[in-house]
């Protein structure tokens, strides 16, 4: 077994025990996702392509075990990562050594927070975060460190989940809208679940993460627009009422599956170019 998936199974049953009961299965489907540079996050890229240039700087905030970053230097793109956890930049360490990545590789993750990026204003085209905002101490901060940094005519691409929905993805459980904590840790030890991981959780909904961006947009002087990508996906592939679509989407999912938030929120103008 490579070094660097052996390192991640153990790091993962760490981490799974913080939930629970480990489930093997599970640990050994993600290990293998999280080994997978060629697609594991193939469909991210998917979801900027056109937003991506040939020159275009991008940022993963934050940047996990590597894929998304790792995929973009393969397709020759000048990306960064960035992430909170040590034992992460340890094993993209051992990933590179591995598969005989360029050893220099290593110089594009960094250890550190969304909350206070270590990079110059306006410094990428793209900066993107998915299922991370949930996570972060701050979620005010974060997002407004985000905006310093993505340059005027970049974007910001947000994907996390909708705390509105019925499912919660970590501990992969039926889970009522915005569940109170202290009556939702009450369920989850009922069902044998550890209550103590919810602490790490915000709960991000597409409305508050909307809010927070115009407010952030309006004390930074920056012109924005924040795009539903359900929405546009909605409109591209249906007729249909997108009222009456979503309404039977949730419904679909209700206590099975997650709802989560699509945003490209596209960067105008900022200071003195606001019109």
């Amino acid at each position: 077994m490579p070094k660097a998936r052996n390192f991640l199974v153990k790091q993962l049953y760490k981490d799974a025990k913080l939930l629970g009961p480990v489930d093997r299965e599970i640990i050994e489907k993600l290990a293998d996702a999280w080994m997978d540079d060629k697609r594991n996050d193939l469909h991210r890229y998917e979801k900027i392509a056109p937003y991506l240039k040939s020159d275009s700087k991008i940022l993963d905030m934050a940047s996990g075990c590597g894929t998304f970053v790792f995929l973009g230097l393969k397709k020759s793109y000048d990306i960064y990562g960035i992430d909170p956890e040590k034992w992460k930049l340890e094993f993209n360490q051992l990933k590179i050594e591995d598969y005989k990545y360029p050893k220099e590789w290593i110089n594009r993750f960094t250890l550190g927070v969304g909350e206070s990026l270590p990079y110059e204003d306006n410094s990428f085209d793209i900066v993107s975060t998915y299922q991370t905002l949930e996570h972060v101490q701050d979620i005010p901060k974060c997002l407004s460190e985000m905006l310093r940094v993505v340059k005027k005519d970049g974007i910001m691409h947000i994907e996390c989940p909708d705390y509105r929905g019925t499912f919660e993805p970590h501990y992969a459980v039926p889970f009522l809208p915005l569940f109170p904590k202290k009556i939702a840790k009450l369920y989850l030890r009922f069902i044998g679940k550890n209550p103590d991981y919810l602490d790490s959780i915000s709960y991000t909904t597409k409305p508050s993460i909307i809010k927070i961006l115009q407010k952030k947009s309006k004390e930074k002087n920056i012109q924005l627009e924040s795009i539903d990508m359900h929405q546009v996906n909605h409109y591209k592939n249906s007729d249909k009422s997108y009222f009456w679509s979503q309404t039977k989407f949730i419904i679909s999912r209700l206590f099975k599956k997650e709802l989560s938030v699509h945003l490209i929120v596209k960067i105008k103008g900022k200071g003195y170019e606001v019109q």
